[in-house]
């Protein structure tokens, strides 16, 4: 079966979606556009010169200390909503729909700016080279940042750097440093990690290089991991918080990070998408490094658009259709993950209950991916595979139904 646009499109649409949930009404969207906080130049210096305190791993690379464990706010002794009231998690509660329901909201909404950049310059001071280059990349300080990843080596802020230039607006200034950074080098310094390999093969795709996409994608199927190193964002700056910040102004900032790490890039599927098409699979040698691939998508993938790219590819190169059948109900038991455990919390979406579940979500995510978090999640609520395909043949009638109501319609 074909991978058309519009089902690539619903693949990106869920997982977007999931990202939308975990952050929820906090803010408005204007409030995810982050804007490129403002490092004094003393301490851009400050940290070219900070002692990245490096350790040699097995592989011989520079590596920094261990980076700080995040831990989610707590929310012991925080007052309950009752009955038709809301919750402004660290502003107060208030009646629904009330004229100080608005304030609490407008009060959470200002002054956002002033303390993302205040945590960042603190980030900025950290012994760990990793929260550094978080700060500078979230800053999207391309220089510091670049010559930081060139100089230390580690893959993780060779990742930051890379999002940087990603994000960054077209500046000739920026371009000059960017330009000394490539998706080969990254595979060099991480090169057992699927993902770079993907962006090596995404890059050859631009050039027209259909060898070295080959390539490319042939050493991604070899793969032991895929790491999508640079999510380590969202829990490197959450460990960085004052452990006893007040909630007013802890859960400003850690909503203004969830929107720097919502906006992070993902590894580059189109190479690998576009290479194992149903009408190129047909090739013995090409199917066998597409099925190859898609297994690693599928069993190391650790977000869930890594997952449905991989069962997308396994149903190209003739995968059983039952096995196709029972990761699509995984997925679709993925997606309703985050949904079922914050359905039952009171107060509203702006409630210290609804921000602790996201905090965690996002923390978990960060540290070890979504679709993970999401397997947890499954196996908390104890749902077996029979159970998980129940769901999923309701979810499918479920649209059957609206597509036939939503054509009836159309139709008078």
């Amino acid at each position: 079966m074909k991978l058309r646009a519009r089902a690539v499109a619903g693949v990106i649409g869920a997982v977007a979606l999931l990202g939308g949930l975990a952050s929820l009404s906090w803010l408005a969207a204007g409030q995810h556009r982050t804007r490129a906080a403002v490092v004094p130049s003393a301490q851009r210096a400050a940290v070219r010169q900070a002692p990245a305190a490096p350790t040699v791993g097995a592989s011989g690379l520079a590596l920094s200390a261990a980076a700080p464990v995040a831990s989610a706010a707590p929310i012991e002794n925080v007052a309950v909503p009752g009955p038709g009231e809301v919750e402004v998690c660290g502003f107060g509660i208030a009646k629904a729909d009330s004229e100080a329901a608005s304030a609490l909201a407008q009060r959470a909404n200002a002054d956002l700016e002033p303390l993302l950049q205040s945590h960042l310059q603190s980030m900025l001071g950290s012994a760990d080279v990793k929260t550094r280059a978080a700060a500078l990349m979230a800053a999207q300080e391309f220089a510091p940042l670049v010559e930081l990843a060139l100089r230390n080596g580690d893959p993780t802020v060779y990742a930051f750097a890379q999002q940087a230039c990603n994000r960054r607006a077209v500046a000739s200034q920026a371009s000059q440093s960017c330009q000394m950074l490539s998706a080969e080098q990254a595979a060099r310094l991480d090169p057992d990690n699927a993902a770079l390999w993907l962006q090596v093969a995404g890059e050859a795709d631009r050039r027209k290089d259909a060898d070295a996409v080959a390539a490319a994608l042939h050493r991604a199927s070899l793969a032991t991991t895929f790491q999508r190193r640079a999510e380590a964002f969202f829990s490197l700056a959450v460990a960085a918080l004052p452990p006893q910040q007040p909630l007013a102004q802890r859960v400003p900032i850690v909503v203004r990070l969830m929107g720097i790490q919502g906006g992070l890039a993902g590894p580059n599927y189109h190479a690998a998408v576009t290479y194992c098409s149903a009408a190129r699979v047909t090739d013995s040698n090409r199917r066998q490094t597409c099925a190859a691939l898609a297994e690693v998508l599928v069993a190391k993938g650790t977000s869930m658009f890594d997952f449905a790219i991989g069962r997308h590819i396994g149903e190209r190169v003739g995968w059983p259709q039952d096995r196709v059948e029972r990761l699509h109900a995984r997925f679709v038991a993925y997606q309703q993950a985050f949904i079922a455990e914050v359905s039952s919390a009171q107060g509203g979406p702006m409630s210290c209950a609804i921000f602790h579940h996201a905090e965690q979500w996002w923390l978990g995510a960060s540290s070890r991916g979504d679709r993970i978090v999401a397997e947890e999640a499954i196996a908390r609520a104890g749902l077996s595979e029979a159970q998980l395909m129940a769901r999923y043949r309701v979810h499918l009638r479920q649209r059957a139904e609206a597509a036939a109501s939503a054509a009836a319609s159309a139709a008078r």
